[in-house]
């Protein structure tokens, strides 16, 4: 055996054996990089996905299939798509359904182990859809608010104090200072074009100090700046997984039995441990079960007795700036429809896989110097939007500190939620060894009680037919993997051993489907970004008019599971007809005769070989499993074409069948048998076609039609290193400026990114 597959069984019996002791802690990594960060409804999300075992040899992987959702800001999902892993890596496309409006998005990408954490641990990529069909929302006349002033805890003589102007009066606003009670500036803000704004005072205790907005109308917002209630309560030294720790209560308000409690958070605001210092204004060490070394942003809370926070503080874990990536055009400046090669090399020994993408300048965002104004507003997304944020200058730090001591305000007041440091999860999520898994339970509908040690079949119809089998476990559950099937498949669910009215198959959700809700501003129009979105509406359209749709090629299709060739095959047309079914199979059907006890019939198959004849044989009708042979018997034999026979003992799996009887119909509704009540139909998503990007080669000049593309080239798995290697592409008919983005993953998940611009003129 491979030793690989060794290593993989080993891995999945290490999986179970936690989960069942509750020990150790195995866990997947997930990095998502797509084509660019502007789309419009209608239009692929071309993606690759990097896959590891944290912690394992990189060739090794547990899951076979990534699941990818596209979610709205109220965490509804709209979309749904499996992909096949391979290698640690996957790539495709991802449609965006028409009908969307203009928001920010969230595309969350899972393997099915990583639901046994919370969902908003996945990984997540931030795009934003332009509807330009729907008309904009925007902003209320009268906002809500106009200005919030957060106060910060300083030992220093100058207290800093962070602003955050509404993003609907931001581009209003002629300029901000600090005053004083008597009107006098003690201090100028730098604003930002998100809202935020940074100032210092030299505060004196006998006066009141004010922020004054002053507005280009004439207006003014002013709103007072509060005292930091707390001074001095804690510091403390961060380092991987352990640290120390000083805290100092106030003597008015002493800890229990010296003792105070601090929880630490991770960048999702999820506890990750609790411990006890004593608040002695001492160093004190301590540990922390949790790694995270790994997280961009830890919370400390500081609680007093009955769990009211004291304060908080954070510590921002940047990653290391990423390698480097040179690139650059064979010229700058190309005609439309010419030839453009890009050359890619860098200066480390070790190639990477890269992605390079070319897109109209202004859709790849993640190299902007501002936060986006939601993200003031989301503190759980700033992980997110960090994973992919590869610029971090001076003015983006200012920004980012300024944004976390928000939030450190918003903990201390109460108005960020913090999750327990338990959560019970209802299920428990296998890894995804085989095929795409489709699991639930068997159920009586009258008690509610689980049904163990039943006999579920699932059929995949179509022209790829499959057949499967599971006995459910002591808890009633059934669980299901579906090989080489792609695509929306029709499925169907029975109950094979236990005939009971009563019972009902339970299928559980295969995507997630609900996330967790977030604030996504409206977006704000300026007369160059109108130009932009218009540009990029008519090229969408023109693509759709003129140029064939399916710019993808197919790589890989689905196969078929079936039994083998039958033993015996009969043509009901090259017969006499016959009354009925039953005297169809009792005089031409060999080795299968009708029996009858009672008022039940059912179907008898002769063994050839030794004689023996075996009772209740597996019957497929257009490969549909029955097992009521009465009303299989009132079918017409004008609605039969063939039928055929295996008459010999057949293992499938852990489950014998004792002959197998196929009937096959001249219609497309089983020729209308009648199916258990516990029986279901239900529309399966299988796993999307392997596809590649394919752009058009503008080689014969004769051959004109009108490209209008938004994005020019795509591909996902490109080698550079330091020979350095170069791709090609043609130019479509719309001039402006291009952008060429290569991102590129290291094994050890160092990541590396470079850029070049170009232009396309039309002359």
């Amino acid at each position: 055996m491979n030793k690989w597959l060794w290593l993989i069984m080993a891995l999945v019996f290490n999986v179970l054996f936690m989960t069942v002791s509750g020990q150790g802690s195995l866990s997947e990594e997930l990095n998502i990089q797509t084509d660019r960060d502007v789309y419009l409804p209608g239009e692929s999300v071309w993606f690759r996905a990097d896959y590891k075992v944290v912690n394992y040899d990189p060739k090794v992987q547990l899951s076979n299939y990534l699941y990818i959702e596209l979610s709205t800001p109220l965490g509804e999902s709209v979309a749904a798509r499996k992909y096949k892993l391979k290698e640690g890596y996957a790539a495709g496309e991802f449609l965006i359904p028409d009908g969307l409006v203009t928001a920010t998005y969230m595309l969350q990408a899972y393997t099915q182990f990583q639901r046994n954490d919370l969902s908003n641990l996945f990984v997540n990529k931030l795009i934003t859809i332009i509807n330009p069909a729907v008309p904009l929302t925007g902003y209320k006349k009268k906002p809500d608010w106009q200005l919030k002033v957060y106060p910060l805890d300083s030992r220093d003589a100058a207290d800093k104090v962070v602003l955050h102007v509404h993003p609907g009066i931001v581009k209003k606003v002629r300029e901000i200072n600090i005053v004083d009670q008597d009107g006098r500036v003690a201090g100028q803000v730098e604003l930002y074009p998100n809202g935020l704004g940074v100032s210092e005072i030299n505060r004196q205790d006998s006066l009141d100090y004010f922020a004054e907005v002053l507005l280009k109308n004439g207006d003014t917002v002013r709103a007072p700046i509060p005292v930091g209630k707390n001074k001095d309560t804690f510091d403390f030294l961060w380092k991987g997984s352990s640290g120390k720790v000083n805290v100092r209560l106030p003597e008015q308000n002493p800890a229990p039995d010296g003792l105070s409690r601090i929880t630490v958070y991770n960048s999702h605001l999820l506890s990750c441990c609790t411990f006890d210092v004593p608040a002695d204004g001492k160093w004190h060490e301590f540990g922390l079960d949790h790694d995270l070394s790994r997280e961009k942003i830890i919370y400390l809370v500081l609680e007093d007795a009955e769990g009211a926070v004291i304060q908080a503080k954070h510590v921002l874990q940047l990653p290391d700036e990423p390698e480097k990536i040179f690139v650059s055009t064979s010229q700058n400046i190309h005609k439309v429809r010419g030839k453009v090669e890009v050359a890619m090399h860098t200066e480390s020994d070790e190639d990477l896989t890269c992605s390079v993408s070319v897109v109209k300048k202004g859709t790849y965002e993640n190299n902007l110097h501002e936060l986006p104004v939601f993200i003031i507003e989301n503190p759980q997304l700033l992980p997110t939007y960090l994973d992919d944020k590869l610029m971090n200058d001076s003015s983006f730090l200012q920004q980012m500190e300024a944004v976390l001591w928000i939030f450190d305000n918003n903990l201390q007041s109460g108005r960020l939620a913090l999750e327990p440091l338990h959560k019970d999860m209802e299920k428990e999520w296998l890894p995804e060894t085989r095929g795409i898994t489709i699991r639930g339970e068997v159920t009586n509908s009258k008690t509610g009680i689980p049904e163990p040690y039943c006999d579920v079949y699932i059929a995949v119809l179509g022209n790829n037919p499959q057949l499967h089998v599971y006995t459910t476990n002591q808890q009633g559950e059934f669980f299901f993997s579906l090989k080489h099937i792609c695509g929306l498949q029709s499925l169907y669910l029975c109950i094979g051993n236990k005939q009971d009215d009563d019972l009902e198959i339970l299928v559980n959700s295969d995507f997630v489907r609900d996330f967790p809700s977030f604030y996504a501003a409206p977006l704000i129009l300026d007369t160059s970004t109108r130009r932009f979105i218009e540009d990029l509406y008519v090229n969408a359209q023109v693509k759709e008019y003129f140029v064939e749709k399916d710019t993808s090629v197919t790589l890989g299709k689905q196969k078929a599971i079936r039994f083998p060739e039958p033993d015996e095959s009969i043509l009901l047309d090259d017969y006499i007809p016959f009354p009925t079914l039953k005297d169809v199979i009792n005089e031409i059907v060999p080795f299968v005769r009708v029996a009858r006890k009672g008022d039940d019939f059912s179907l008898v198959v002769l063994d050839k070989k030794t004689n023996q004849s075996y009772g209740n044989p597996l019957i497929l009708l257009d490969d549909l499993p029955v097992f009521n042979v009465n009303e299989l018997l009132k079918i017409s034999p004008e609605l039969i074409n063939r039928i055929s026979v295996m008459n010999s003992t057949y293992a499938y799996g852990e489950h014998i069948f004792r002959g197998i009887v196929f009937l096959e119909t001249t219609t497309n509704n089983f020729a209308g048998m009648v199916l258990p009540a516990s029986s279901t139909f239900l529309e399966f998503q299988a796993m999307e076609n392997q596809v590649t990007y394919a752009p058009p080669e503008h080689r014969e000049k004769d051959k004109r039609f009108p490209d209008f593309r938004n994005l020019l080239f795509w591909e996902p798995e490109t080698m550079v290193g330091k020979d350095g290697v170069t791709v090609s592409f043609f130019c479509s008919d719309d001039p402006g400026e291009y952008e060429v983005i290569v991102r590129g993953i290291s094994e050890n998940g160092k990541k590396a990114f470079g850029s070049a611009v170009f232009v396309v003129r039309d002359k």
